[in-house]
């Protein structure tokens, strides 16, 4: 309800797209993928998968039958567009990105297929998790380092081999009265992995300190509730956020 408010209050491609496909799109939301892509010259696209219970027909008609549609397009900046898989998953962003999908989905490009690495981390996540997916950090970080703009990082971290140490980051959520949500990072050894979980710690028991009387019960809550545990070469970070500071969060971010 609230996305739908925000998309009749202000300009922009998500209120192109609720005009187009209906605003009761969003209540038969039942999953969201999110992909981030790396692209030549060290930039990033995306795709955002939204599944649930959809009438495919109807989409495809919504889209004036086309196998890509695009709502918004300007000069100098990424477009905004949407594609219609089979069984009616609807997948938005780039249209460059949305070609790869399809092309992923016919079977003619290899897609996740060729990535051991994200595959194997991505297995970790809840089939029943109303949010996921995952980054390739490294692929990201190499490409964003060979074109002379990683700028993904402070300063401060550039150099540290910890940090490039990551491999992959999975994710995964689920909804209700609390959001469950937990971060899953593959490290490239398990030294490296102990290195990363320790220094996560650090970051939240700092954050703990930090907090202070002055905060509200919640975040301190919040905060001793996060776990950190390592197994291998991966770090799994797992908190749950209260309905009100998810509330803080959205006020935050709309501000």
């Amino acid at each position: 309800k609230d996305l739908e408010a925000q998309a009749a209050r202000e300009e922009g491609p998500f209120r192109e797209m609720i005009r187009k496909v209906g605003p009761d799109l969003l209540q038969k939301v039942d999953r969201l993928g999110l992909a981030i892509v790396p692209l030549p010259g060290g930039h990033l696209g995306y795709g955002l998968m939204a599944e649930g219970r959809f009438d495919e027909a109807a989409l495809r008609q919504a889209l004036g039958g086309q196998e890509i549609f695009t709502f918004v397009e300007a000069e100098g900046k990424p477009d905004f567009s949407a594609t219609v898989l089979r069984g009616g998953a609807i997948v938005f962003g780039p249209r460059q990105i949305l070609a790869k999908v399809r092309g992923i989905a016919a079977g003619r490009e290899a897609g996740l297929g060729s990535n051991r690495e994200m595959l194997e981390l991505l297995a970790q996540v809840g089939g029943d998790a109303q949010l996921w997916g995952g980054l390739d950090y490294h692929s990201v970080a190499e490409m964003a380092r060979a074109a002379g703009e990683d700028k993904s990082l402070p300063k401060s971290l550039e150099d540290n081999p910890i940090v490039h140490s990551i491999r992959t980051i999975a994710f995964q959520g689920h909804f209700g009265d609390e959001a469950a949500i937990d971060l899953i990072g593959r490290s490239d050894g398990e030294e490296n992995a102990k290195a990363i979980r320790d220094a996560v710690r650090g970051l939240v028991a700092f954050g703990r300190m930090s907090a202070g009387q002055d905060k509200a019960r919640e975040w301190q809550d919040f905060l001793n509730r996060i776990t950190v545990e390592q197994k291998g070469h991966d770090v799994t970070l797992h908190a749950v956020l209260p309905d009100k500071i998810l509330g803080e969060i959205a006020g935050n971010v709309q501000a």
